[in-house]
């Protein structure tokens, strides 16, 4: 039977710490898992830019499954009554909205898929091919949003894109101040 386990030490980092490691082999529900030698040593340092605290990446990984599958719902319900009235004729920001999500979703589906396996390996995907679509899925959802609201009306597509701006920064100044307390009391 040929060997179709993946390679461990191509483009993943992984979810494990030190104490969890899986070099040399293991067993895993009574089923003997024989490691790959090319699993990177994680030790002490962050690799590619990853932090190595296991609990935060998998964090990461439970986040990230959890805005692509909300996005791909929102799609779905915007993208909606376009698609059950075709008698109609859409205007542009219509077009462009059903335009954003038929590129978010097929992409925003393929990173639950990996999101999925990443929590079965316990690794992180660390590939360019990856971090691009990442940013093409979510901002192509993002124009499908603002396009959809717009498309009703153009105040109610500024609304969005300004409140989401505004969401953002709510969200980046929360998570620097609980993951780095240190750097919000030098502030």
């Amino acid at each position: 039977m040929p060997d179709v386990r993946p390679p461990l030490g191509h483009g993943f980092v992984s979810l494990a710490g030190p104490a969890e490691s899986v070099r040399g082999g293991a067993s895993v529900g009574g089923i003997a898992v024989e490691a790959d030698e090319t699993m990177p040593d994680m030790g002490d340092a962050p690799q590619d830019g990853f932090p190595n605290d296991p609990a935060l990446r998998q964090e990461w990984v439970r986040q990230h499954n959890l805005v692509y599958a909300g996005l791909i719902a929102i799609g779905t319900i915007m993208v909606q009554p376009f698609l059950s009235d075709l008698s109609t004729s859409v205007d542009p920001a219509g077009k462009v909205c059903v335009l954003s999500f038929a590129v978010a979703i097929p992409l925003l589906a393929a990173l639950v898929m990996l999101s999925w396996q990443e929590t079965f390996r316990r690794r992180i995907v660390d590939s360019r091919v990856v971090g691009v679509t990442r940013w093409v899925a979510q901002l192509s959802a993002l124009g499908g949003v603002i396009s959809g609201f717009w498309h009703i009306w153009w105040g109610a597509g500024v609304a969005v894109l300004v409140s989401g701006a505004l969401a953002l920064c709510v969200f980046s100044t929360g998570y620097v101040r609980v993951e780095w307390p240190e750097s919000a009391e030098a502030d």
